[in-house]
């Protein structure tokens, strides 16, 4: 009785005439990797409770009229609201997301001109796909249409250079769902325009012009996808190496001035993502899993939903629920998450991020597989990994093993294996109904400088996470910038877990303590108000001098 009154509430808030639309072309190149639909999956831990604070904190909240008055906010928001809505099925955010589209179709919105500026080129742009992403999930043909008349505005603007917005994205978007060559020829046009493999300026990367640039990497990487030629591809890949090597942050975003934006960073996490789609390799997975635990979640406030549109490395972050173009970008990159974590892969199930929850595979006619983790990560490495057939099958099961670990490792049965850094572990057997991997990670401390951090500081990272000092749990450090770390070599720092009695709607509950210091660290994701992630080493020898008195911290 109780599952056919849900399905009755499901009819009653979806139109009797409507039809969830599926693409209109066959992708020249398949994907690798195949993430898991959203119907097919539900996480636990630290994801779900950041995807929870994001539905009922903020897209259920959001200040519409200003939301309808920014286009470029209004398009993110469309985007961030449908995958949340796909994965949630949410009653509430439905309600929000429709009156939204609804006011939006009817207010005759301005379409762009072959003039148009870059911030309108934008703005017509995010426009284009947060419409296409509704279409997707609700099948409203109003949105659609809209989306349409936007697209043959696109057409009619003149080709930017490589380090200015262009429709190349929403452009290849558009054509995947109504499969007009016109949009495809532009498409090829812009994209040779840019000489992206003679070595000319155009194609080479431009901090100054980040968030361009990524999103016309996710472009390329979807017309490569469509048309299956390499000179697409091929920049993509090299370019993603350059950020890697040289531009990123121990948080997993780019460093460039002001563009420490959460439009930067998940527009990074986009590039990541159809990279891994492409190829299937762990490295894009290892560059998704620092981003997410370190820069993105550093941009929402946990224990209400707000959203810092800009978080640096230090200072202060500045919550909103105000829909700025850059904060619903973070939203958006938040409602991705269940994209990331586990799929298909190689005939067989992958897992990319060590969330707790449960998944159902199908692969092929085999029957379904339901998939079930146990785990409180990344606060220990501990992960229990539960494979449930319908009926005894053989498939290879692959386990990425982050990069930074120095021993990861899954045991089955009789069997015991040792997983390397950086790469796919792989099991393939025949499994039953009761098998249990169980996955030990060692969560190492370690070391990370940067080009970009001040004179012989650098940063501690646990595990995925990046550690902040906070003067709110530091009080005897006015300076947060002076704090220093007892110790003639950083590479031997221990960290051990504190129990200290954390602020009330503190948005974590992870606290860390310096051996030899009084020094109470979090992590990045979780600091608020004053805060750095840079440190200092001192020799011991003048660790007394430097280190000021501190009271014994009270037990939770």
């Amino acid at each position: 009785m109780r599952r056919v009154l849900l399905f009755l509430l499901v009819l009653a808030v979806i139109p009797a005439d409507c039809q969830i639309p599926r693409p209109a072309v066959r992708d020249a190149i398949p994907d690798v990797w195949h993430p898991l639909a959203f119907d097919q999956q539900k996480l636990t831990g630290v994801l779900a409770n950041r995807m929870r604070a994001n539905v009922e904190g903020y897209l259920e909240h959001i200040h519409e009229e200003a939301l309808l008055a920014s286009g470029e906010s209004l398009g993110l928001f469309l985007q961030a609201a449908s995958d949340t809505y796909a994965y949630t099925h949410d009653f509430q955010l439905r309600e929000v997301m429709d009156r939204v589209a609804e006011d939006f179709l009817s207010s005759n919105p301005s379409l762009p001109q072959p003039a148009a500026t870059a911030e309108q080129l934008q703005t017509a742009s995010d426009e284009l796909l947060g419409l296409l992403d509704y279409y997707a999930v609700t099948g409203d043909a109003g949105a659609f249409t809209e989306s349409q008349k936007i697209g043959a505005a696109l057409l009619a603007t003149h080709p930017g250079p490589f380090d200015q917005p262009s429709p190349l994205e929403a452009l290849m978007a558009l054509y995947r769902y109504q499969g007009d060559e016109r949009d495809l020829n532009f498409c090829r046009r812009l994209a040779d325009s840019w000489h992206l493999e003679s070595g000319a300026q155009q194609g080479r990367w431009d901090s100054e012009h980040a968030r361009a640039i990524l999103t016309n990497l996710v472009g390329l990487a979807k017309l490569y996808r469509a048309t299956g030629d390499e000179s697409y591809l091929r920049p993509v890949i090299r370019m993603w190496q350059e950020i890697r090597a040289r531009e990123l942050s121990p948080t997993g975003t780019l460093f460039a001035p002001g563009n420490t934006s959460d439009c930067v960073t998940v527009a990074w996490m986009q590039v990541s993502l159809e990279l891994l789609r492409l190829t299937g390799q762990a490295q894009y997975a290892n560059e998704q899993e620092r981003t997410i635990y370190n820069q993105l979640l550093a941009a929402q406030n946990a224990a209400n939903g707000e959203i810092a549109a800009e978080v640096g490395m230090q200072g202060e972050k500045h919550f909103s629920g105000t829909p700025e173009p850059c904060s619903c970008a973070a939203s958006r990159g938040i409602s991705l998450l269940p994209e990331l974590v586990w799929g298909r892969y190689a005939r067989g199930i992958g897992i990319l991020q060590y969330s707790g929850g449960r998944a159902s595979f199908r692969l092929g006619h085999r029957g379904s597989i339901q998939v079930y983790s146990e785990a409180a990560y990344p606060e220990t490495g501990t992960i229990l990994l539960h494979v449930d057939p319908v009926h005894p099958d053989r498939f290879p099961l692959f386990l990425r093993v982050p990069e930074w670990t120095t021993s990861f490792s899954a045991d089955i049965g009789n069997w015991h294996l040792l997983g390397k850094p950086g790469q796919f572990l792989t099991i393939t057997r025949e499994w039953r109904r009761g098998d249990t991997v169980r996955i030990a990670i060692n969560l190492d401390v370690r070391q990370k400088e940067s080009s970009s951090a001040p004179l012989h500081a650098f940063a501690l990272q646990r595990g995925p996470q990046v550690l902040a000092l906070t003067a709110e749990l530091n009080p005897e450090w006015r300076i947060l910038s002076d704090a220093l770390i007892p110790g003639l070599n950083p590479a031997t720092i221990k960290i051990n877990p504190v129990e200290t009695r954390l602020p009330a709607n503190w948005p974590g509950d992870q606290a860390y303590s310096i051996s030899g210091s009084q020094l109470i660290l979090v992590p990045f994701a979780d600091a608020t108000g004053a805060f750095t992630i840079w440190f200092k080493p001192t020799p011991l020898a003048s660790t007394s001098a430097t280190l000021p008195h501190a009271a014994p911290r009270a037990a939770r």
